[in-house]
């Protein structure tokens, strides 16, 4: 039986460039295109996105998409596309960062009238996270995410965390966790 290929989509909501998060998400990419999967590594700091408005269009009826045409449309319509989603957020003050904030705000479109997923085909989902508190401090933060990512089809497989400002390189314990998650797919 040949090996299923999934479009795994890496999106990392860090502003910095090639960051703690960049290189993680990277790194679970790495490990998908290894197992002959399709990627795609998307930086929000680099898209123009619009805040969610809140209108209700998206709602209005069920084959309704968000009315926002600017980058954030296309990015939702690969994250519906996708198999895999890999998202990435540093933890600022307790939360994601405001580019993954954005993001996952223009997930509302998502959701019908009775705030019931639009999306039927399953995925899967893995949470990649950098911050500079001890590991376990943000497990509230990854939790909440991980209903998120569930209530909307995507199948939460676990949460990968660079904590206390580690800088992820070659060989340490999460960059091999890391490119474990994607080569299993």
């Amino acid at each position: 039986m040949e090996h299923v290929k999934y479009k795994v989509l890496g999106v990392s909501g860090s502003p910095r460039s090639v960051s703690n998060t960049d290189i993680m998400v990277k790194e679970v990419l790495k490990g998908a295109r290894d197992s002959g999967h399709q990627t795609t590594f998307i930086k929000l700091n680099d898209l123009n996105i619009k805040g969610c408005q809140a209108c209700g269009y998206c709602r209005e009826k069920p084959t309704n998409k968000c009315k926002l045409l600017d980058d954030g449309y296309d990015l939702l319509e690969m994250t519906i596309d996708c198999d895999v989603l890999v998202f990435g957020s540093p933890v600022y003050m307790g939360g994601v960062s405001a580019q993954a904030k954005l993001y996952l705000d223009r997930w509302y479109s998502f959701k019908d009238i009775n705030r019931i997923t639009k999306l039927t085909k399953d995925r899967r989902v893995i949470g990649v996270y950098a911050q500079g508190a001890k590991q376990g401090s943000f497990n509230r933060l990854f939790e909440a995410n991980e209903r998120l990512f569930n209530s909307n089809n995507f199948g939460y497989m676990g949460t990968i965390v660079a904590p206390e400002y580690l800088e992820p390189k070659e060989g340490d314990e999460v960059m091999t966790l890391a490119y474990k998650y994607g080569h299993t797919l």
